[in-house]
């Protein structure tokens, strides 16, 4: 089994040191971040609507962290006229 690319021995050896426990392979592997990225650019080819955040997870810790994560994409790109609620993304002027 090759190490996903985003892994590397030195973060899975601290990671396995201070857990005490194997690292979780599949986490850490960008998934989110691709369905965040997908759920922007959804967002912005479908204006005027809001869209559900929904992270891989299934859980509501999880969905809230991948909108930080959108907003913080947002922040770093530049975009305007993304809005945010708890649980959705809209694209465009609030009517």
């Amino acid at each position: 089994m090759r190490i996903h690319p985003l892994h590397s021995i030195p973060a899975m050896t601290y990671y396995m040191e201070g857990a005490g426990e194997y690292f979780p392979v599949e986490r850490g592997t960008g998934r989110t971040t691709a369905a965040a990225l997908r759920l922007l650019a959804h967002a912005i080819e479908h204006p005027y609507q809001w869209h559900n955040i929904r992270d891989h997870f299934g859980t509501r810790h999880a969905n809230e962290e991948m909108r930080r994560r959108m907003q913080d994409m947002v922040s770093c790109l530049g975009l305007q006229y993304m809005h945010f609620k708890q649980d959705a993304v809209h694209f465009g002027s609030l009517r």
